[in-house]
């Protein structure tokens, strides 16, 4: 029996004597280096053999990065959107590249901005609207008190067609806003914001991030 703590040794492996000094050890690795090499060669077959199928069930990894990339956003907010584009136009034309991404605030109850939306779209942008429900009650919103304005916004952006990302109540946890902390509690923020993505789901606008 082994004392514990002590390496258990295989009696069937023969051991270097370091009485031998180097000489043991060359003699013990030359006794054992074949079945080293053999073993080595069965592993690097095998590898083979798995790079082999890899490669033949799987598009080589510049084909999968090329088409996993993520799409790169550049947004911009500019001042006078979106009663006009002329400000994200110079915004372009001074860093030299197009924004994708065009942010315009809407307080409540705003209509939707289609013309600017549509301009955005021409640019090879997609319109990101900031609403705000400025001085309006959270569970009012919630409890469906404001769904006629809610609907009539939906139905706009589900004509428009494309693509339109919609934010709600920006910097809620400031205390500089009706609806931040400060003013309503985290759970009617939460029930508001829920209630106008089911509004929007039931009136068809599923162009809605």
């Amino acid at each position: 029996m082994a004392r514990s703590g002590a390496p258990v040794q295989d009696p069937d492996v023969a051991r270097p004597d370091p009485r031998h000094g180097g000489h043991g050890l060359r003699s013990w690795y030359g006794r054992h280096i074949t079945a080293v090499m053999c073993a080595a060669v069965v592993i690097c077959a095998a590898a083979v053999v798995v790079v082999v199928k890899e490669s033949r069930s799987h598009p080589a990894p510049a084909q999968a990065a090329a088409a996993a990339a993520p799409l790169r956003y550049l947004g911009v907010y500019e001042p006078g959107s979106p009663h006009s584009y002329a400000n994200v136009d110079r915004f372009t034309q001074t860093v030299g590249r197009s924004p994708n991404l065009v942010l315009y605030y809407s307080g409540w109850p705003e209509r939707f901005k289609t013309a600017f939306a549509k301009t955005a779209a021409a640019h090879g942008a997609t319109t990101l609207v900031e609403m705000d429900p400025t001085k309006v009650s959270l569970d009012r919103i919630a409890n469906g008190a404001y769904d006629p304005y809610l609907v009539s916004y939906a139905r706009a952006v589900a004509k428009f067609g494309k693509r339109v990302v919609i934010s709600f109540g920006h910097e809620m946890n400031g205390y500089w806003y009706t609806w931040s902390y400060t003013h309503a509690s985290p759970a009617s923020f939460v029930a508001a914001w829920r209630h106008i993505v089911t509004v929007f789901r039931q009136h068809g606008a599923r162009n809605v991030t």
